[in-house]
């Protein structure tokens, strides 16, 4: 990972925009269920993430700087 980030990544020019290549929300989500089944803040990202997702729209973060 130190290599991806800070020697691959970090040698970059600092015009370079990098974006996710995957959406893992709700699989990461089912997961956080899973372990935690009565947590509140988990299943309102859920209904979240399957909101935003029914709708073609990422539930990853895009910032442009």
């Amino acid at each position: 990972m130190y290599t991806a980030l800070v020697e691959k990544l970090g040698n970059l020019p600092d015009n370079t925009q990098v974006f996710c290549g995957h959406e893992y929300t709700q699989q990461n989500l089912k997961f956080a269920r899973f372990i935690e089944r009565d947590n509140q803040d988990i299943l309102k990202k859920i209904e979240w993430a399957n909101d935003k997702r029914s709708k073609g729209l990422p539930t990853v973060s895009i910032s442009i700087l």
